[in-house]
């Protein structure tokens, strides 16, 4: 099983939208769940707008205590889940922490607005202290996320991720502001699964997941 945790201390980011369209390309293939681990239980409640509008719903399970997400691993191991998405909450706690210390991948989505930079700037503070606990290397997938379609200057991240290379790592694959995710989570699809005019959202989603997840 790869568990992939969509971590940030930082709300707001974009981190839910991510994790939910990702998971929607990897079920296309594999035997995929989410963990929903925020207290807004973004991934959850998407997934009740899915069967609400006649959408056939994502295998979603939630934790809030590390008891629980260690009971979740045990079940996704004895299901055969192929890949668990963990969308982590936007603060820092224990059970975020042990998410990202067990974690295959880490995916941090960040957009170009100065208080989500200063945020990854936390973070990376906050996987230093997960590492030096866990004892093994800790290193996040900085994905450039939710910037304008024609945006091309992102030389703030890719400078702040070239300073801590050991930390995090910029992916050269971006997902942009798109209508498409607007439309689409307002009725709990991802980009997937409606003619949003979403070929775009579409080709972001998927080289993000081969990128980082499939390897390919």
């Amino acid at each position: 099983m790869k568990v992939i945790s969509f971590a940030h201390q930082k709300g707001g980011v974009g981190k839910s939208t991510l994790c939910f369209n990702v998971a929607a390309y990897l079920a296309k293939k594999h035997k995929t769940r989410i963990a929903d681990l925020d207290v807004q239980e973004t991934a959850t409640n998407l997934n009740l707008l899915r069967e609400v509008n006649g959408l056939p719903t994502f295998d979603v399970e939630t934790a809030t205590t590390n008891e629980e997400l260690i009971n979740l691993f045990q079940k996704a191991e004895e299901d055969g889940i192929e890949f668990l998405c963990i969308d982590c909450g936007g603060f820092d706690a224990d059970i975020n922490r042990v998410a990202i210390s067990v974690s295959n991948e880490i995916i941090t989505p960040v957009s170009t607005k100065p208080i989500e930079i200063f945020g990854l700037g936390k973070f990376i503070k906050i996987l230093d202290e997960i590492e030096e606990d866990a004892k093994k290397p800790i290193c996040a997938n900085v994905v450039i996320n939710n910037i304008h379609p024609s945006l091309k200057d992102v030389q703030i991240i890719t400078d702040l991720c070239n300073e801590q290379p050991n930390k995090i790592k910029l992916a050269k694959s971006m997902v942009r502001a798109r209508a498409s995710f607007i439309a689409s989570t307002a009725i709990g699809a991802s980009v997937f699964d409606r003619n949003f005019d979403a070929g775009q959202a579409q080709k972001e989603i998927t080289a993000v997941t081969k990128e980082i997840i499939l390897n390919n």
